[in-house]
């Protein structure tokens, strides 16, 4: 018999859930894997791309058995007691408490997870550094039912000074940049896919350590935390030459306020969101001119001062109203630069006094 705390458990089972519930490639993978062995316990689930073992205390003996992850959730998470046990008895699972007894079968089959060896590189990250570069780049990292594989995944630039996180769809490009890392001797690069980013953002919330190991072998990395193991396989394909975007060292520029522009760009998307989803850029005088039109709906002007600038009067630039907001939001300054090179050449967005994060994205040609 095992004694368990059912908000551990649940936490566990939430966490190992999201990779057990994406579509399973054979039905044995909608199950977790429990393990209890000497007073710890696993849960283990995977969809053969990702793995993950979620650690929790228990009273009890040794045991282990397949259960589906959803009906177990289910049934724990409804219960009303703060702790609850499991009986392990032949085809069967009994879960109890004062008041409640459910006896669930258990499937009876070898159980796939997926393994990394020869581990010949590492990567130390401070935990907060890498929760906030996943979160920066993953927004830009094209969906896979929508686009080119090498754009499902996001570039990791390991240099001997600097790691590079980037991400893209193809029509936009989010990087990161981060010098406080440790690494073996050697430079070098992997894919990780947006699922497996998904998921390590999640994970990552519950880490309590400072500092994070990530271990590499040809095809897969992982993670291992207090609570968590994490195990993926590395994306495929090529990644862009995302270096062609990067902004020019000539480019005109304005300075804006970024809770000025957020605000105004986020009241012209009530008329945009209608139609096209543009937005015009144009600098009048001392001020941004934004409007926004839309057959079904009518049109909006906002009206933003320029804190400094370059960029000529009466310029055009014809941006995506939702997707300058999705990447602008991430800038941690209270001013924004924005770069144009051309008006119709990328346009970058990025903070005044921040070179760690920059936000590019393609305008569209003029009307």
């Amino acid at each position: 018999m095992l004694k368990v705390n059912k908000k551990e458990f649940v936490d566990g089972l939430s966490v190992v859930g999201k990779v057990v519930r994406t579509t399973p490639t054979m039905p044995i993978l909608s199950n977790v894997k429990i393990e209890v062995k000497e007073g710890r316990g696993k849960i283990i689930g995977t969809d053969l791309e990702i793995g993950i073992i979620y650690y929790f205390n228990c009273e009890g003996d040794d045991t282990e058995f397949l259960v589906s992850e959803k009906l177990l959730e289910d049934i724990v998470k409804s219960l009303s007691d703060e702790t609850f046990t499991i009986d392990v008895d032949e085809g069967f699972i009994e879960i109890k408490t004062k008041s409640n007894l459910y006896k669930v079968r258990t499937v009876n089959d070898e159980f796939p997870f997926i393994s990394i060896e020869n581990v010949d590189k590492r990567l130390d990250f401070k935990t907060e550094d890498i929760k906030k570069g996943l979160k920066k780049v993953n927004f830009s990292i094209g969906l896979p039912e929508r686009t080119r594989i090498e754009f499902t995944s996001a570039l990791f630039e390991i240099k001997k000074d600097m790691v590079k996180i980037v991400g893209t769809d193809g029509n936009r490009l989010a990087l990161y940049r981060n010098g406080d890392f440790k690494r073996d001797e050697k430079e070098f690069e992997f894919l990780v896919p947006k699922q497996s980013i998904n998921m390590l953002i999640n994970i990552l919330s519950f880490e309590k350590k400072d500092t994070i190991t990530f271990g590499f072998s040809g095809k897969s990395f992982y993670y291992e935390g207090d609570k968590i193991y994490f195990i993926s396989r590395l994306g495929q394909g090529k990644f862009p030459d995302y270096e062609m975007v990067l902004p020019k060292e000539n480019s005109n520029f304005l300075v804006l306020n970024r809770e000025e522009l957020i605000k105004a760009l986020s009241r012209i998307n009530l008329i945009t969101r209608e139609g096209t989803g543009k937005v015009t850029f144009e600098r009048v005088d001392d001020t941004l001119k934004l409007y926004g039109f839309s057959t079904e709906v009518g049109e909006g002007v906002e009206n933003i001062d320029i804190v400094e600038g370059n960029l000529k009067n009466k310029v055009k630039i014809f941006l995506d109203t939702k997707r300058v907001i999705e990447g602008i939001k991430y800038i941690d300054d209270e001013k924004i630069k924005m770069l144009v090179f051309d008006p119709e050449a990328p346009i970058t967005f990025k903070g005044l006094n921040d070179e760690n994060f920059l936000y590019i994205i393609m305008p569209y040609r003029s009307e």
